[in-house]
């Protein structure tokens, strides 16, 4: 058991609520990246790189990125997002949502990209390249060199 706030929890719920608090700061960088760029969360396309719990895998139950898709639809958001080894994943409300092909076109047309597991399959100077902004939750991006202000880092 661990205790937080004076509450005792089981491990998985500690793992949860530590995930939920992560990602939420996520949430909150991505609003700041893009109010920065005078673009309010409500309306903007977003795309989600990685909806697998751990790296080159095709897991999703538990993932971090269910939490963040969620939480951005909740704002208004158009979130789509690709993952190399899960094609499809299922919501909180049970739906399924399919994956998108990961193109120049859909970097490019995505307001922020945000990277989420951090795939070996994924080209990420060319992500960095072809994407408007970047979101790197993973360290994913630490190698490619990118103009100032164009990758924040979590």
């Amino acid at each position: 058991m661990a205790r937080v706030a004076g509450v005792d929890l089981p491990p998985n719920k500690r793992a949860q609520i530590g995930l939920t608090y992560i990602y939420g700061v996520g949430k909150s960088r991505a609003t700041a990246i893009l109010n920065t760029a005078r673009k309010s969360v409500k309306g903007s396309k977003i795309l989600v790189l990685g909806a697998a719990y751990k790296r080159d895998t095709g897991d999703t139950r538990e993932s971090p990125a269910l939490d963040v898709i969620r939480l951005l639809q909740e704002e208004g958001a158009a979130v789509k997002f690709h993952d190399p080894h899960a094609a499809s994943i299922r919501l909180e409300t049970g739906t399924v949502q399919k994956g998108t092909p990961l193109t120049k076109k859909a970097l490019s047309e995505a307001d922020l990209v945000i990277i989420v597991t951090d795939h070996s399959a994924f080209d990420y100077p060319a992500i960095v390249r072809d994407a408007r902004r970047v979101l790197d939750t993973r360290n994913a991006t630490r190698s490619v060199r990118a103009p100032r202000g164009k990758v924040e880092k979590l």
